[in-house]
């Protein structure tokens, strides 16, 4: 297989993404681009310079709907699910290239991953503050078990085999189920925080993603929320503000053509 250049990566990306658009835009379906893309399009009208992944928000009422439009075609993008894909072991939405295959340093090959792009059901938190912290803690619990099952990221060996071992007494896909359930039982529409919980960043004020804006990315254009200040410095404080090199970390994502 012949490995794609970071540029090539992007520019492939960028197609996964405008069909996710153009899908969302034909079916009347809400998403507003997240965490780094969000920033990505504010602070470099595209990517992230180090970074090369785009993530998705979507609605949870609207999330089942854009699945299915997406793999209501038989071209070369289909929307994979722990529900849909044998191997798969995300809680969520990833639409892939499957003209492509990747694979993440430290992760268990899933067999029909292609380059992609990660579309996150945005769910409703509870407005306690005590409740909503024991909310998320219990799927962030689900998230890590994934992780342990299916990730390595110690060099030390023996705790990989001791993660292994611990993550042997779990099922991906109960696991996804479990925090798929805890993600339903407060509804985004009428909830005053939210979070992409099944994978989870931080919780933000749901106002903040209810309106949208179209904005340019790279050579497209792309919705970000309308209020992006308010969930930026939610999720980032000082967003505009460059990291230090050290800590610009990219995904170790290798892209190949099948």
């Amino acid at each position: 297989m012949e490995k794609l250049s970071k540029d090539e990566v992007k520019k492939r990306a960028l197609a996964v993404m405008q069909y996710l658009h153009e899908t969302c835009e034909k079916n009347n379906i809400y998403y507003v681009l997240s965490s780094g893309s969000c920033l990505g399009a504010v602070r470099h009208k595209g990517f992230i310079p180090w970074d090369d992944d785009i993530d998705v928000f979507v609605p949870r009422a609207h999330y089942d709907r854009l699945i299915d439009a997406l793999n209501r075609g038989e071209g070369q993008f289909r929307a994979l699910t722990y529900t849909n894909c044998e191997g798969y072991y995300y809680p969520f939405c990833k639409l892939v290239d499957t003209q492509t295959f990747s694979q993440q340093d430290g992760y268990n090959p899933i067999q029909s991953m292609g380059l992609f792009v990660d579309i996150f059901p945005v769910d409703g938190l509870p407005s306690d503050i005590k409740v909503r912290e024991k909310h998320i803690r219990k799927a962030r619990r689900c998230a890590r078990l994934i992780l342990i099952k299916n990730a390595v990221h110690t060099p030390n060996p023996i705790r990989n085999i001791a993660k292994r071992m611990v993550g042997s007494f779990f099922k991906s896909e109960s696991l996804c189920r479990k925090v798929n359930d805890l993600a339903l039982k407060y509804s985004e529409q009428t909830s005053e925080y939210a979070m992409d919980i099944v994978w989870g960043t931080k919780p933000f004020l749901n106002e903040y993603i209810k309106e949208r804006i179209l904005v340019p990315f790279e050579d497209h254009h792309f919705y970000i929320p309308k209020n992006y200040d308010g969930y930026l410095k939610t999720i980032y404080g000082d967003y505009m503000k460059l990291p230090p090199i050290e800590k610009r970390a990219s995904h170790d994502l290798e892209v190949y053509l099948r």
